[in-house]
């Protein structure tokens, strides 16, 4: 009984190490926008037309890295969708769930695109709609978010495990410096539950240890010292 109540406090020592874990590194802007540039099947992509080949060439002809990621991710004038030359799509597929939240009779003013690269690796771009001056950004279930770590803590429609490249300033108009960060922040740790466990653990190995020494006691005095 007493080798099995010893492993009660390391269990719980292995637990803490486990919910602390190790911060996940992140790749940089560069890295994310290369592997955009270069893919074959972006979902939602802004550039559109002609095989992929042919977008690689039109992109890297046309710009260079740290030009294209503040394009792509900067707010933009929501308009008819046609084509400008060189620069993406500017068009907002409004629903009536976005109106109602930016309180928008002729449709948002503004929309913003993240860069989002899932967990099993898929590539895609995503939209946030802007009013300036409201102070809020919405998604396209009508939720709002003041700036990025609202929309990280709160959004239902990324993971932990996905990856965004997305502006900084996640209201503004144009917007900030591109970051790369996780689609959403982790579940927090009860770590109450885990001090809960941890004592528990520690008034069971007391009450082992003694109940295993007045066992002990009381065999000694019937079968004398060392029969258990």
């Amino acid at each position: 009984m007493l080798r099995l109540s010893r492993l009660f406090p390391a269990v719980a020592v292995v637990l803490m190490l486990a919910a602390c874990g190790s911060q996940r590194e992140l790749p940089s802007v560069p890295v994310v926008m290369d592997e955009y540039i270069g893919s074959t099947s972006v979902k939602n992509d802004r550039f559109t037309g002609g095989t992929s080949e042919e977008r690689l060439t039109f992109l890297r002809a046309n710009y260079r890295l740290e030009l294209l990621d503040t394009l792509l991710l900067s707010a933009y004038r929501c308009g008819d969708g046609k084509p400008r030359g060189p620069l993406p799509s500017d068009r907002c597929d409004l629903n009536d769930a976005v109106r109602r939240a930016l309180g928008a009779d002729g449709g948002a003013p503004y929309a913003r695109s993240l860069l989002v690269k899932r967990g099993r690796g898929t590539l895609e771009l995503l939209t946030l709609y802007l009013a300036p001056g409201s102070g809020k950004a919405v998604d396209r279930t009508g939720r709002g978010y003041a700036n990025l770590e609202d929309f990280r803590a709160n959004n239902d429609l990324l993971e932990p495990e996905d990856l965004v490249l997305i502006s900084a300033d996640l209201t503004g108009v144009p917007g900030g410096p591109s970051v790369v960060v996780t689609g959403h922040t982790p579940p927090t740790f009860p770590w109450w539950l885990l001090g809960s466990f941890a004592a528990a653990a520690v008034a069971i190995t007391m009450v082992a240890v003694l109940i295993r020494r007045r066992v002990k006691a009381r065999y000694d005095r019937i079968l004398g010292p060392g029969a258990v």
